[in-house]
């Protein structure tokens, strides 16, 4: 799970990870160095999210001009 609050989260551009437990419960936060974050910088469409593989949230983010060009999957 991804989570942007950018007063708890520093250094990481206000985003934060975390996993699941078994029962579907947030439980820890994934370490600063965990490789989701820099995958997310590099590859995320919009800010830190993968709205590249979902074509009604591409066109949205094309139309208010906040979808970033390169990356992964990016045309």
């Amino acid at each position: 799970m991804e989570v942007k609050d950018t007063r708890r989260f520093t250094g990481t551009d206000g985003w934060g990870y975390f996993q699941f437990d078994a029962e579907r419960k947030p439980a820890a936060q994934f370490p600063k160095t965990a490789t989701c974050y820099a995958c997310h910088a590099t590859n995320g469409a919009v800010e830190h999210t993968f709205v590249q593989f979902y074509p009604t949230l591409t066109g949205i983010a094309a139309t208010h001009k906040t979808l970033k060009t390169g990356g992964s999957g990016l045309k």
